[in-house]
Parts: structure tokens; sequence; C-alpha cells
């Protein structure tokens, strides 16, 4: 007997309209100061404010990856994706995290460049352009913090603003040390650190985002515990072939065969265990009956042979 769960909860589709709003203002933010940054980059001939004002280019072409994302992933499914497009959202977050590493390794290399060959930099304007920089990206990271939490691909947006923050803050440092100093080699210090940075902050997203690619199991969720839930339920006397996965980030999947002698009341105490304690909305729940059939196991199930 087998039942395939799928329970769809309001708040999801409203979590994701308000990620969508989130974007849509982030978006509208960057546009404004990336332009204004790049220009008086030009002006004061600091390395750091265009560096910060290119980084802000690509957290604009994250963002409306991200946005295109949501967009197809509202699409439904097929016959040749059973799923539907949802994991658009996770490739998208790959692709940012990729491109934020792609662009930070060129501004190591521009900055060593410029390390080899110090320029005069205007210590006022840079500060002032920073300090203006650093309140934007704070706005930003307030108006993704909560959207961030629920979705990898707003998350790989939100790590971007958040390498831009502290990029923000660094340029702050250079532009006082210019001030009092007319130290110059520390504009192109300063983009050094700010893009070593930026790489350490996308590799946590990378990682989340090719784990769910390869399958894992999400890192909140225990399939052991779950495993002994399930064979504390009345009848059930033996739990096979358990996997939990996620779709997207919060999105979990889970199968499972179960064997138990009354196959009806298992599937439903099973169903609510799985919603109420662990929120997985999507269960496919194999029930087998104790005696008169024989399971062959899945070749990818825990400990199975793949011969």
């Amino acid at each position: 007997m087998t039942c395939h769960h799928h329970h769809h909860h309001i708040s999801h589709g409203a979590t994701r309209k308000e990620s969508i709003i989130a974007l849509r203002k982030t978006l509208c933010l960057i546009a404004l100061f990336m332009v204004f940054e790049f220009v008086f980059g030009i002006l004061s001939n600091s390395l750091a404010l265009i560096t910060d004002a290119l980084h802000m280019f690509t957290d604009a072409g994250a963002i409306l990856l991200s946005l295109f994302a949501f967009w197809i992933a509202k699409r439904p499914a097929n016959k040749k994706l059973s799923y539907g497009y949802h994991r658009a959202e996770i490739i998208a977050a790959l692709v940012s995290a990729f491109s934020t590493w792609g662009l930070s390794a060129w501004l190591i290399y521009e900055a060593i460049q410029r390390l080899a060959h110090p320029e005069p930099v205007k210590g006022p304007m840079v500060l002032i352009v920073a300090s203006v920089g650093f309140c934007a990206n704070l706005a930003m990271m307030m108006i993704l913090h909560k959207s961030q939490k629920d979705s990898l691909n707003v998350r790989g947006a939100y790590v971007h603003i958040f390498g831009d923050l502290l990029g923000s803050l660094g340029v702050v440092a250079s532009g006082i040390l210019l001030i009092i100093f007319h130290w110059y080699p520390v504009d192109a210090i300063i983009t050094l650190l700010f893009s070593l940075i930026v790489i350490y902050s996308a590799w946590k997203l990378v990682k989340d985002t090719l784990h769910v690619l390869m399958e894992g199991t999400p890192t909140d969720i225990s399939p052991e515990d779950i495993e002994k839930d399930l064979l504390a339920l009345p009848n059930v006397e033996a739990v096979h072939d358990l996997h939990v996965w996620s779709l997207t980030l919060n999105q979990v999947n889970l199968s499972a065969h179960l064997i138990s002698k009354d196959q009806t009341k298992t599937l439903i105490d099973a169903q609510k265990l799985l919603l109420d304690k662990y929120d997985i909305k999507h269960a496919t729940l194999q029930i087998e009956p104790t005696e008169g059939y024989k399971c062959t196991p899945c070749a990818f199930a825990q400990n199975a042979p793949l011969s």
C-alpha cells in the first residue's frame, strides 16, 4: 500500500511572495548606489570604490537571476519534470556563488597590480562615498534578512550584500587612513582583504547548494530519529529504504517502506508524525504486510550493495 502525501501550506506561497518583494526592493537600491559609487570611484581614483561598485553590479545580476529562478519555479510540473522547476532556485544560488568567486579572483589580480604601482587617491571623497555605501548595504541586508532564512536563492543574494557591507566598512577605514597618512597602498590592501572575505563567505553557500543537488539529508533532520519515531508507532515492525532529501531549502521530501500489521492506521499515523514533528509535507510511504510479501530493497538504500 503506497501513499503519496503532498500537503501545501498557504504560508509557503506567502513566503515566496515576500522573498520576491524583498529582492525587487534590494535591486532598486543596488542599481542606484552602484552608479553613484562607480562614478565617484573614478573621480577619486579609488580601486576599492570601483571594486565595490563592480561587485554591486554582480549583486544586481545575482538578484535578477534569483528573480528569474522564482519566476520559472512557478511553472507547473510536467511529464519530463515531475517535480517542476523548483531546483532552478538552487542552480541560481550556485551560479551566484561561482560568479562571486570569479569576480573576486579578478579583483585580487587588480589589487596586486595596484600594490606594485600605487597611485594617488582622494581620501575625503572615498570616506564619504564609502560611508553612504555602508548605510545602503545595511539597509539591503535588513530587507533580505527574513527571506534568506527560507530560501537558498535569496541567501545567495544576501551573501553578495554581506560581502559588500564588509567591503564598505573596509573602504571607510581606507578613506580614514588616506586622509590621515596619505598612504595610497591601503586602497589596494583593502581590495585584497575584501575579496578574500567574500570568497570565504560564498563557500558555505556553495556547500549548501551542492548538498541539495546531491540529494543530501537536510542538516537539521536526523534520519535515525525519524526511523526510531516510525518504529515507535503501533504495529510498525520494521522500517527500511528510508530516504530524506531537499527539493529546495524549505521543501523536504521523504520516502520509506514500513512493515505493519495494520496498514491503514500506520499510514495515517506516520503521515501525521512526519508533518507534525518534522514539518515534512511531501512523503511517499509504502506500507508492507508482515506476511506474504517480499520487498526488494532499493539499490541506493543505506548499506545496500549497488550491484
